[in-house]
């Protein structure tokens, strides 16, 4: 009877442990990493900038960064950088620094955020921005986008 818990005990912590629960891991790179690449290999950019605290956001990581299709389409043609809104270090891109902007008491947007994320005059989260390999601009899609959504823009760009 011992052995039998000990075997699902090693069992459930095994299929607990995979945080991937569709399939293939997404790649995820930072705005340094990407100008690097893009000088071997050009691909257009998904930035998808969130916060901590936006339950949408949170749903997109749980769920359409975790879709086996969405993310065998990202990694095989795009580069991928998630982009914390609220990221306090500077970033370099483009041969530009961007900062962290306080808004107000223990509230702020990084400048990066605030350039690639403004639609109409705001910033709303979470947002997903497709970049061109000379980091153009091309799409901003600031809602929760499902899986299908989201395969449905990667092909476009594809």
């Amino acid at each position: 009877m011992k052995n039998w818990f000990y075997i699902l005990l090693i069992s459930t912590g095994f299929h607990l442990g995979n945080t991937n629960t569709y399939g293939q891991e997404l790649l995820t790179y930072t705005f340094e990493e990407v100008e690097q690449l893009q000088k071997k290999e050009p691909r257009p950019v998904i930035v998808f900038i969130h916060t901590d605290w936006c339950s949408y956001c949170l749903g997109m990581k749980k769920k359409t960064f975790r879709n086996e299709k969405v993310n065998k389409i990202l990694n095989s043609s795009f580069y991928f950088v998630p982009l914390n809104a609220e990221y306090i270090q500077p970033i370099v891109y483009g041969n530009q620094t961007y900062v962290y902007k306080a808004t107000g008491t223990h509230t702020g947007i990084h400048q990066l955020a605030e350039t690639l994320g403004t639609i109409d005059s705001s910033v709303s989260y979470p947002t997903v921005v497709v970049l061109s390999a000379d980091n153009t601009i091309q799409s901003q899609h600031a809602s929760y986008m499902s899986s299908q959504k989201m395969i449905d823009l990667l092909s476009f760009y594809q």
